[in-house]
Formats: structure tokens, C-alpha cells, sequence
């Protein structure tokens, strides 16, 4: 996130949808809220300083935050800042996927036996070897700082009249350096095939029919550098109104404007050693091992193979107004209507530029060191700035280098309208409390960019209109005064990602050959019918106890479509390809489609005690807990063929807890996070689906309240890791 959470004194989150609430948000709403002036009583000064670190950087970092409010009289004015600065590293092993292929005949060595020599050069289709592509070590370091400011004014003569001008900036900054040594040269283990120099020496090939690991000779070994500078800045400018008209007739407006923009730069220098003995085994391990026959530490066996640098830029803009009337014919009963206005617009593009300097002794001194953060092994990376001022290169990019499809402009732009009958009263003995209502919208959207064609890549204006009514029902019984029970049902929708919709396509290039991530303008936005129950206990303060369900059923559900195809039957140039490759290299082509539907269920069970039953001190303990069984899935779409997956980032069961101990004086809490395993990508390369392991995360903290004003705070997380 751009902000500081400290920006926000309140959080609204809303699980089931009422026609009140903006259109979009099919697994609820989140609303942030900013302090404003009249929530304190008079002039207030707050302010809060951390310092933070970790133990790979060992660097203190900052966090602050500042807050001053007053008021006189009808007018308040509040400002605040927030400002933090973090460092993270990440290091370990990698591979680039894992991809069936063959060996060449005379790239199999005699002291294969028989039967694996068969298998890694005559098998065919999916009886080929599984192999890991380019063996890599890797180190990426991170420094993060984030800027926050708001700004309010705020009229509030009485209950009746309450008006607002919220202005917000945010600034993230993210510089990072990443070191990678690999099997990745012009004769290495990244491609398809292997068909160059090298030559595979033993072998170990699992039950999966996977190399778990392997000696190969004649294999070309590349280094990489790569700073990249990152910066985002939003702006927000927002007025909001309310009005008593009459005692029972309430007037809400609402006007507001966004933007953002975000930048990214990067330049890359590959070195390359070539003709190597190299070996990686343990691949079925977490922890995998490579060795090499030389020094990847000697600057002498390192050459420069090739330069790059990009810049891309994405900008997107919003403009929304609403107005709301409320009448209260009595005290229990309420009548809402309203309309909203919303365009948003998104752009964006990626200028790239590569030189290739392999075998042409570009520099007498290539500008090296040797890797200078946290990493498996030591090596020889270059100095990225010095090697470009080497070369004459500033890095510098502009139209000219524009990338092939990448740029585009999307505009959405959507009308709506609601109403809604909200009730408050009882049935015998029993408190009812419910909301009826429906929203339409109607929403044009407008895509720009390029398509391809039998002739190319051409311009392309792609127009997509949709509409539809939402209605919406919820309802809770007050059973007892300790009983809630509650109902909801409901249809909402989730439009796709702006970025989703674009008429444009991402090209990645590697040496087995890459990636096409294309847009399509005619997504259709995710449509739920949703219905939802649950029982809740409420012990006074001290507890509480829920148990719900849920069941969602989505139309139109957007899914992805992945192919392997020839890059000649992509339609984008073949300049775009790395030097030495041609179109017959095999391309993964993956874009979003409108897929059939897909369904979600689900049981939700929470609760919280304060242990106020035992004897103090003990009393001050206390627990949270929530568990979650979520269960959905839908057919994602390889070369045409569906294949049943669960859904994207839905894990199976989570899993939180808190065990807290509050007093006056001092208090401390320790925290649990833990999921089962999720699916994160599609996967490619006759891979299907790409997922992430389960994981567990404890986090703790604890406080001393020196005075009133003044409390001391330390924190500590992801304390297993």
C-alpha cells in the first residue's frame, strides 16, 4: 500500500452487499477512513516513532508519525505524516520452471546408461524428461520508503450539517538490486532442448520422471545485475456533505478525484563464463546445490554477453460524484435513494532496449564485484553504472524504444443508481433488523491499443458496453439479547482489472524462448449470486462466538487462456527476440478470457475471550481465534483444453490466533497466521498450475505505557522464518 496504516483511525469491513454500497466487491468491502477534526474534543497532538530492523540487513530503519488537529468553533483543520523507511532481502534458489524436453544425440555423454540415454533423446510428448531451467542462485535486496500526507477541513456547526474536503498524497519508493548466477548462457540449461555444446555427464532422473540432478560439461554460465528504481505517487481530493433537509430527511453528496502514477527503470548487465563443468542435484529438496569446476569469484573468467535496460509507466486517473437522500418516516424504518457517477482511465507502456557485446571483446576491463549482500555463494556480478559509463551508454529510454503492443489506454466509465428500504423493529419478543433493496448500473468501457492481425500488429479501438440490476437482502434476528442470527443474499459483480482490459501485451524474452501476457478489452465483469447465514453469541464485552456458511455461485467468471504456439503465429515482430532466436521458437501466449462460471463454499468460525475468570494478574489474558474451510474452483484453459483448478490465491483452510494479556500499565500479545497451499499463476510450458506451499507466521508484541501520553512499543514478526 502507498499509505501508512497509522493515516487511517477507522476500517469499515462489510462481508455481505447492500444495494447502498458502490458495485464491485463480491468478496466485500473495505473502507478506510481518515481522522477528521471533530473526532476529538479539542486541539490534539499525536506522535509516534519506531525504529525497526531484521536480521539479514541488520540496518535500523524509521517509522513516524505525526498528527495535529484543532478546531474553532464550527471549523476544524487536521494534518498528519507518515513516513517509514524499510530494508528486506531475499535469498536462495531458483529455478525458472520446470519444462519437458530432449537431448540432442551427441549431446548425451557415453556414461549414460542405455536406458536414460533413450529416454532423454527419443522420448516424445509427455514421456519426455521433466528438467529444471538454468540452476540459479539469486539475492534481491530491497529498500522501501513510503510518504504519507492528509489534509482536512471540516464544517460541523451541529448534528444536522457536517462537510468535508479530504486531501491525500502518498510516495513509494522501492530500490532494488538483484544479483543472480546461472546455468543461463547461450549453450545453458534454460532452453526447451539442449542441442549446443553441452553435454550431460550422469544423470539422476526421479519416479515423476524429473532431473533431480545432473553433470554437465561445455555449458556457458551467466551472472546478472539489475538495479531497478521503482516510484508511485497518488493523489486524492475528496468532498463529502450531509444535510438535515427536514427532521426526517437526510441529503449526502459526494465528489472526488484520484491519480496515480507509477514509474519503473531498470538497466541489466549479463557476464558470461563459458565451456564449464557445472552439477546440480537436490532439486526434489529444498534446499538444491550447484558446483562448478572454477572460481566464480575470478573476475578473469567472466565476459560481458549483453546489456538492457526498460522503463515502463502506468497512470491512472478517477473521477466519482454522488448524491443520497434518506427519509425516516419513524424511528424504526428508512427509505434510501441515490445515483453515482464514476470514469476511471488507465494508460500505460514499456520502452526496452538490448546490445548484445557476446565474443566482440567490447571491454579491456570489464567493471565487476564481487556480490556484496547475503548469498548462497559468492560470485562476480558488474557494476551496472560503471559498465554502462564503460560502454557509453546512459540508459536513458524514450519513444523510440517504445515496446511492440505495450502501450494502451482503457476507459471505464459508469452510471448507477439504487434504492433501498432498511428496517429496525421487533416481532414479539425479537429484534429484527434487515435492508431490501436493488442497484442498477450501466457501464461503458473503451480499450486502445493494438491487436494482431493477419498483418501484424495494428491499432485497435475496441468499445464494450454492460449493464444490470443488483438486488440485495439482509437480515438479522436479535433472538436474545446474547443471539444473533443473520441472513443475506444477494447478486454483485467484480470488474476485471483495468490492466486486464487493455488492448496491449507484454513480451518476455528468454532463452527457452518466453512469455506473451496479452489483455482483452472484451472481459465481462464477474457476476455472484451469494447467500450467506450465520449464528453469533455475544458474552457482553468478555466474548464472543461465531459460526457461519457461504455459498457463491459466479457467471462469467474470468479465467485464463494459455498456448504453446511457434512465436511466428503470435503476429509481434521478430525483432523482439533475443539474438540467434528465430519464429520457430515455442512462445507460452496467455491472456484472460470470459470462462463459464465457477462456485465458492465455505464455514467461517471465530471467537474471542477475555479470561477475566481467572485471578489477577492473570485476568488480563485473553484470545482470539478464526478458522476458515473455503472450497472453490473453475476451468482454466491449456492449448483449449479446460483443466478444473482451484481458484487464484484461495487456500483450502486458514488459520488465525491471538493470545493477548492487556493491562492499564503493560501488555503483550503473541499472533498465528497459517494457510494451507494456493494456486498463484496458471503455469506454462505443459505445466499446469503454479502453487504456493503452505505456510505458518508468528508474530508478537508488547507495550509499556510510561505515562498517560507516552508508551513504549516493540514488535517482532515472521519469528519462525
Amino acid at each position: 500500500s502507498v499509505f501508512a496504516s497509522e493515516l487511517f483511525n477507522k476500517v469499515v469491513i462489510e462481508k455481505s452487499y447492500a444495494s447502498e454500497q458502490d458495485e464491485g466487491g463480491i468478496g466485500g468491502t473495505v473502507s478506510l477512513r481518515t481522522a477528521k477534526p471533530f473526532d476529538y474534543a479539542g486541539r490534539t497532538l499525536v506522535a509516534n516513532a519506531k525504529m525497526q530492523t531484521n536480521q539479514y540487513t541488520k540496518t535500523l530503519t524509521p517509522r513516524v508519525v505525526a498528527l495535529s488537529s484543532d478546531r474553532w468553533g464550527d471549523f476544524g483543520a487536521l494534518v498528519s505524516v507518515a513516513y517509514s523507511s524499510a530494508e528486506t532481502i531475499e535469498w536462495g534458489y531458483r529455478n525458472w520452471n520446470w519444462s519437458q524436453m530432449n537431448f540432442g544425440a551427441k549431446n548425451v555423454g557415453p556414461d549414460i546408461s542405455a536406458a536414460d540415454r533413450d529416454l532423454l533423446v527419443n522420448a516424445k510428448g509427455d514421456d519426455r524428461v521433466w528438467n529444471s531451467r538454468a540452476q540459479t542462485y539469486g539475492t534481491w535486496f530491497n529498500k522501501r520508503d513510503r510518504l504519507g500526507l492528509t489534509g482536512t477541513l471540516q464544517y460541523h456547526p451541529n448534528n444536522r450539517i457536517d462537510v468535508t474536503l479530504d486531501v491525500l498524497y502518498g510516495q513509494l519508493t522501492n530500490n532494488r538490486d538483484e544479483y543472480v548466477i546461472g546455468n543461463a548462457g547461450t549453450n545453458g540449461l534454460s532452453a526447451n532442448d539442449v542441442k549446443g555444446t553441452q553435454v550431460i555427464q550422469n544423470v539422476t532422473v526421479d519416479e515423476h520422471n524429473s532431473i533431480t540432478g545432473a553433470t554437465v560439461s561445455g555449458v556457458d554460465v551467466r551472472s546478472e545485475s539489475k538495479p531497478t528504481r521503482d516510484r508511485t505517487d497518488f493523489w486524492q481530493v475528496a468532498l463529502n456533505g450531509r444535510t438535515m433537509l427536514t427532521d426526517n430527511l437526510e441529503l449526502t453528496g459526494l465528489g472526488g478525484w484520484s491519480a496515480s502514477k507509477f514509474d519503473s527503470k531498470w538497466t541489466r548487465v549479463y557476464l558470461e563464463a563459458v565451456d564449464h563443468t557445472v552439477s546440480f542435484s537436490g532439486l526434489e529438496t529444498e534446499t538444491p546445490v550447484n558446483t562448478y569446476d572454477f572460481d566464480p569469484t575470478n573476475v578473469s573468467a567472466w565476459d560481458l554477453q549483453s546489456i538492457q535496460a526498460r522503463e515502463d509507466r502506468i497512470e491512472s486517473s478517477f473521477y466519482t460524484g454522488k448524491a443520497g437522500l434518506k427519509w425516516m418516516p419513524d424511528s424504526s424504518s428508512a427509505f434510501k435513494v441515490g445515483a453515482e457517477f464514476k470514469q476511471f482511465r488507465n494508460s500505460g507502456y514499456r520502452y526496452n532496449a538490448t546490445a548484445n557485446y557476446e565474443g566482440k571483446n567490447a571491454l579491456a576491463t570489464i567493471p565487476t564485484m564481487v556480490t556484496n549482500y547475503k548469498s548462497a555463494i559468492p560470485y562476480i556480478v558488474a557494476n551496472v553504472p560503471a559498465t554502462f559509463a564503460a560502454l557509453g551508454q546512459d540508459g536513458e529510454l524514450d519513444a523510440s524504444d517504445l515496446s511492440a503492443g505495450t502501450n494502451y489506454t482503457v476507459k471505464e466509465r459508469t452510471i448507477a443508481a439504487f434504492a433501498q428500504y432498511d428496517l429496525d423493529t421487533h416481532i414479539g419478543g425479537i429484534g429484527l433488523r434487515a435492508n431490501l433493496g436493488v442497484r442498477y448500473y450501466n457501464t461503458r468501457l473503451s480499450s486502445e491499443g493494438t491487436s494482431v492481425t493477419n498483418a501484424g500488429l495494428v491499432p485497435v479501438t475496441i468499445i464494450n458496453k454492460y449493464d444490470d440490476f443488483l438486488p440485495a437482502l439482509n437480515v438479522a434476528f436479535d433472538v436474545t439479547r446474547n443471539l444473533v442470527v443473520r441472513f443475506s443474499a444477494n447478486r454483485n459483480i467484480s470488474r476485471p482489472a483495468l490492466g486486464d482490459l487493455s488492448a496491449a501485451a507484454t513480451v518476455r524474452v528468454a532463452g527457452f524462448g518466453g512469455t506473451i501476457s496479452a489483455g482483452n478489452p472484451n472481459l465481462t465483469p464477474y457476476t455472484a449470486d451469494s447467500v450467506e447465514g450465520s449464528v453469533e453469541y455475544y458474552d457482553g464485552k468478555r466474548g464472543f462466538l461465531g459460526v457461519g456458511v457461504f455459498y457463491k455461485k459466479m457467471k462469467s467468471f474470468v479465467t485464463s487462456e494459455t498456448s504453446t504456439v511457434p512465436y511466428s503465429e503470435t503476429g509481434y515482430p521478430l525483432d523482439l527476440l533475443e539474438e540467434g532466436q528465430d519464429g520457430s521458437i515455442i512462445f507460452n501466449y496467455t491472456r484472460p478470457v470470459n470462462g463459464p462460471g465457477a462456485s465458492i463454499r465455505g464455514v467461517e468460525v471465530s471467537a474471542r475471550r477475555d479470561f477475566d475468570f481467572l485471578p489477577a494478574p492473570l485476568d488480563g489474558f485473553g484470545a482470539i481465534a478464526n478458522m476458515t474451510y473455503a472450497d472453490g474452483s473453475s476451468d482454466v484453459l491449456f492449448n483449449g483444453v479446460p483443466v478444473e483448478l482451484s481458484l487464484v490465491d484461495l487456500s483450502k483452510w486458514s488459520y488465525n490466533a491471538t493470545l493477548y494479556y492487556d493491562t492499564e500499565r503493560a501488555g503483550a500479545r503473541v499472533s498465528m497466521a497459517s494457510r494451507s497451499r494456493y494456486r498463484k499463476g496458471t503455469g506454462g510450458n505443459n505445466n499446469i498450475g503454479e502453487y504456493f506451499a503452505p505456510s505458518t507466521v508468528f508474530d508478537a508484541t508488547a507495550y509499556f505505557n510510561v505515562a498517560p501520553a507516552i508508551q513504549l512499543r516493540v514488535e517482532a514478526m515472521n519469528l519462525t522464518d
